[in-house]
């Protein structure tokens, strides 16, 4: 009788234990990357208030004019990819294609311009930080995520 009730007990502890670590996985999982950019940016870099606005403006300012070159990309784009269902439309293949580039240039002019903006306002002592400031933007821009192989086959 003894044993039976023991494993009664055990077997409610476990559920137990099983449904508490659903329940934190679900809940207690801390999320990747939290904070606003900004913050983080302010964080690493040890940004002082007069630098934190001048970043600010230059964060926004590089916003707009990225997604107005990615709103352009988009009208150039649709009637080139529409014409391959619709026959009857004629695009310009070649001059799409160079337009299409030439923002695409243009957006990582900007993208250049704003991160030099960043490097200018920093101090002789944060400039340091901002190596490790770009390895991190940089892995997101460039999706850099080292893909392993799949193992050799034996």
């Amino acid at each position: 009788m003894k044993t039976l009730q023991f494993y009664k007990y055990a077997t409610f502890i476990l559920l137990a234990l099983n449904i508490g670590l659903i329940i934190f996985s679900f809940v207690g999982r801390p999320k990747g990357n939290r904070g606003e950019p900004q913050l983080r940016a302010t964080e690493t870099l040890d940004l002082d208030e007069t630098q934190n606005e001048l970043f600010l403006a230059s964060a926004k300012r590089h916003i707009t004019q990225v997604r107005s070159i990615s709103e352009e990309q988009k009208e150039l784009l649709m009637p080139y990819f529409n014409s391959i269902a619709d026959a009857t439309l004629e695009v310009d293949e070649d001059s799409i294609l160079k337009a299409v580039e030439q923002l695409e240039r243009n957006k990582i002019a900007q993208t250049h311009q704003h991160f030099s903006e960043i490097k200018s306002i920093l101090r002789d002592d944060q400039i340091d930080d901002f190596k490790g400031f770009m390895d991190r933007i940089l892995g997101k821009l460039l999706d850099t995520k080292k893909i392993n192989p799949p193992p050799p086959k034996d």
